[in-house]
């Protein structure tokens, strides 16, 4: 049996090449998103994987077998086990079997906001902004908020393949980073609330939400308006929870 390469590279945007072998059918977009690991997307982190398959005679991959894989423990390898049911492939005239190296390239995420310059806001409008957040929850509310911005499936289980004490790293790298960028997120939203508001506003939605009744109505009565303060924050925490479980795992 001879080995034919070829090279594939995967993610929420497909780009395929291939030297050896010719590519009759590919994964489509939506096959890739399913496949990557939820936690390497959550963190931003690519990786590759190496299968060797046996071709049918109907061009179909069978009988994969994963040779490497890489950063190690998040499933990758399994994730290009359940995308090669969707590969279709004729090899090299005399070959059976093809070697197939795939990157997982992570989604295009949209560009960070531009930072703006700090608003200059009266101490009193800024701890006006302070209660209200708290009547809303507070850091409570605000850590629930971003870790679903960072990772909807973060109480999930390990993805089919991967290393659970690998996966629970990622997951406690994820917590450590919201726990340590939510104080300052909320000093940056209680500034910004203050500056979008008057103190008179600030001061009839405090009396509201102070009343149970009408708490909830008034939260929602003045939402932010600007959301690049969140937006730039949830992309350092993810930043964060990256670099301290890239610190630990290679990746």
């Amino acid at each position: 049996m001879r080995l034919a390469s070829i090279a594939l590279t995967v993610g929420l945007a497909l780009a395929f090449q291939a030297s050896a072998a010719e590519w009759l059918k590919r994964p489509d977009a939506a096959a890739m998103a399913k496949a990557y690991p939820a936690r390497a997307a959550d963190l931003d982190i690519e990786g590759r994987a190496t299968l060797d398959c046996q071709i049918t005679g109907q061009g179909l991959a069978d009988r994969c077998k994963v040779v490497d894989e890489a950063p190690a423990g998040l499933g990758f390898g399994a994730a290009a086990l359940q995308v090669s049911h969707a590969f279709r492939l004729k090899p090299p005239k005399g070959d059976d079997a093809v070697r197939v190296p795939l990157r997982f390239v992570t989604p295009v995420r949209d560009p960070l906001p531009t930072p703006r310059k700090p608003p200059v806001v009266a101490p009193a409008r800024v701890e006006l902004a302070r209660k209200i957040m708290e009547l809303g929850g507070g850091a409570a509310f605000a850590t629930a908020q971003i870790e679903g911005l960072i990772s909807p499936s973060l109480s999930a289980p390990p993805a089919p393949g991967a290393d659970p004490a690998v996966w629970a790293d990622a997951t406690a790298a994820i917590r450590q980073a919201v726990a340590d960028g939510v104080p300052p997120l909320l000093d940056a939203l209680a500034l910004q609330y203050a500056s979008e508001n008057s103190e008179a506003d600030l001061r009839r939605t405090l009396a509201l939400a102070e009343q149970p009744a009408t708490r909830e109505s008034a939260l929602k009565a003045r939402p932010l308006k600007d959301d690049r303060v969140l937006r730039s924050q949830v992309a350092q925490i993810r930043g964060a929870a990256r670099a301290a479980f890239c610190g630990k795992h290679a990746c």
